[in-house]
């Protein structure tokens, strides 16, 4: 074999004609399908590592969201309770002693603790 040339890939068949008595051979250059097959197979295991680490990405994005979700329900919890006492109780009323449309007092009490109540929260964190 020649440096520099890649090696020749041959595939022989042998046909023996119904009588027994001949038989044809025939020598083929599957070089190339050999070349494309191997280049396939490298694209192959590829793609194959890819999938793994988009796969072992989506986990980590997955767990990410779930963390993040659990970690801003409470927060934004509160806030959308203080945004519906401000649309309750109007934007010029005190936000420690509101009245609503029906006349009722929305007083906060003393021993409820800030994160209870949108209010107090607000206050205590604007500190």
């Amino acid at each position: 074999m020649k440096e520099g040339k890649p090696p020749l890939f041959v595939q022989i068949e042998a046909v023996t004609a119904a009588s027994g008595q001949e038989c044809h051979v025939a020598i083929i250059d599957i070089s190339k399908r050999r070349q494309l097959e191997e280049k396939l197979e490298i694209l192959h295991n590829d793609l194959a590592v890819r999938a793994a680490e988009l796969a072992a990405a989506n986990i980590e994005l997955e767990a990410f969201n779930y963390t993040v979700s659990h970690d801003l329900r409470r927060p934004l919890t509160a806030i959308n309770s203080y945004c519906q006492m401000v649309r309750n109780c109007g934007a010029t009323n005190s936000m420690s002693s509101a009245e609503d449309t029906s006349g009722k007092s929305t007083k906060v009490p003393a021993h409820e603790p800030a994160h209870r109540h949108p209010a107090r929260f607000f206050a205590y964190h604007a500190r």
